[in-house]
């Protein structure tokens, strides 16, 4: 069995994944059953139109359910915090009916967090549905059982005849939890009660991978709350912004915080245990390096054809590199933005190249040296001087570093007069942006 948000094998018999805590199916009678695979960025694999047609009549089909849309939020009224004994970083508050006795929330001497709807309001009724919905998921999932059809999140229930659910191993996230309490099996739900629970922790990613026959692996910390300043205050961005209408200002986008920092300071490390403590961090080589970590650890979302709709639900989403940490995945422009982001924060002249249709990362490199090109693809060199430098581009989602930092798809080029697509010239603000 494998868990709907991590994608990570777990036990059979568990009802929270252990290594992300999130709610597990287990009644094949109640529950929808979907897997959440975190798809490497395979680009050639085109889904037929009867795949598509199915994928409309499992959302039409789903979305009659009624389960609690992440995006419509509750009126939120502060209750009283939630004590974590096992984690003195935590910040844990309940909301509504979370809040005000309805339903209590504690946590077990195991490190379970327990919801209980309280026995005066529970003791007419036989059967409680939970749903859990996590605020931030991402907008689909990809259901196994369809040819890894995405479809729309919807969160994930339980019908339990006790009203009591257990969360093994909570994770840092906000989110809505409903309790439907219905008399038999076949009657409506008589009474439904709700909250939301906001849960501020540290969370920690792991990335692993294999550059030049080594093998690295870092850890990346930060707390929910530093995700949601930049995934939830409008003060940053506006939507027209997001929707990436104003090519001149993806590098606002660029924000080299705390943990983008550590980031890069940890690459620099990893980079000099294995090279010398003296190796140079401003080469070509490093830069490579860093590319491949980007391409490696990052993944390109399963729906290719929608991809930020995946993730963020709308049609283009331009993210901060925070947000792409905290979810492992994203298009082109946003890998784009972490790349430049690592480069500047680890002492390079960085920028944003936009071209017809996509995006990739570019660097200044002194003394650059062709590698030659992937006999496997079609690419060629691609770079512009500005400013007395030399930017090469820099392709951020590949399974590996295939291409190489100044190698491009040869399908884009440009010359004085803008860019092209297939020998197409392509209007629009299309260029390199400097950090």
């Amino acid at each position: 069995m494998f868990c709907s948000r991590c994608g990570k094998e777990v036990e059979i018999d568990v009802n929270f994944c252990p290594h992300c805590g999130c709610k597990l199916c287990q009644n094949e009678s109640s529950l929808m059953h979907v897997q959440n695979t975190y798809c490497r960025k395979s680009k050639n694999k085109a889904l037929s139109a009867f795949s598509f047609i199915l994928c409309a009549l499992i959302i039409v089909s789903v979305s009659l359910i009624g389960l609690t849309d992440n995006s419509e939020k509750i009126d939120l009224v502060e209750s009283t915090p939630i004590n974590n004994p096992f984690s003195e970083n935590a910040y844990i508050v309940g909301y509504e009916d979370l809040g005000n006795g309805t339903i209590t929330v504690e946590f077990n001497d195991d490190g379970y967090l327990v919801f209980t709807l309280s026995e005066e309001l529970s003791s007419d009724y036989k059967y409680f549905k939970w749903t859990f919905t996590d605020l931030h998921h991402t907008a689909k999932v990809t259901s196994q059982m369809m040819w890894s059809i995405p479809i729309k999140y919807m969160g994930d229930s339980l019908t339990k005849t006790e009203p009591v659910l257990y969360w093994v191993q909570p994770a840092a996230g906000e989110y809505a939890i409903t309790v439907e309490c219905y008399s038999n099996q076949f009657s409506k739900a008589s009474v439904l009660y709700s909250g939301t629970l906001y849960y501020d922790d540290v969370i920690t990613k792991t990335y692993s991978w294999t550059y030049d026959g080594e093998n690295y692996t870092i850890d990346v910390s930060y707390r929910f709350s530093e995700y949601l300043e930049y995934s939830d205050n409008s003060e940053y961005t506006t939507s027209s912004l997001r929707e990436g209408n104003d090519y001149a200002k993806i590098t606002q986008f660029c924000v080299i915080n705390d943990v983008i920092q550590e980031m890069a300071t940890k690459l620099i490390g990893v980079y000099q245990e294995t090279y010398g403590s003296d190796a140079s961090t401003s080469n070509q080589e490093f830069a490579e390096f860093i590319l491949a970590f980007v391409n490696i650890c990052f993944d390109y979302p399963a729906d290719i054809r929608d991809p930020d709709g995946y993730v963020y639900g709308q049609t283009e989403y331009w993210a901060f590199p925070i947000e792409l940490i905290h979810y492992g995945m994203g298009d082109c422009e946003d890998t784009t933005i972490l790349c430049a982001s690592l480069f500047k924060a680890c002492g390079y002249d960085a920028a944003i190249a936009l071209i017809p249709g996509h995006a990739v990362a570019a660097i200044a490199i002194d003394d650059y040296k062709e590698r030659g090109a992937d006999k496997l693809y079609e690419v060629s060199l691609f770079y512009k001087e500005i400013d007395g430098k030399i930017y090469y581009v820099c392709e951020t989602t590949l399974d590996t570093n295939n291409y190489g930092i100044g190698y491009l798809n040869s399908a884009y080029t440009h010359d004085e007069n803008g860019y092209y697509l297939n020998g197409e010239l392509k209007k629009g603000d299309y260029g390199f942006y400097i950090l």
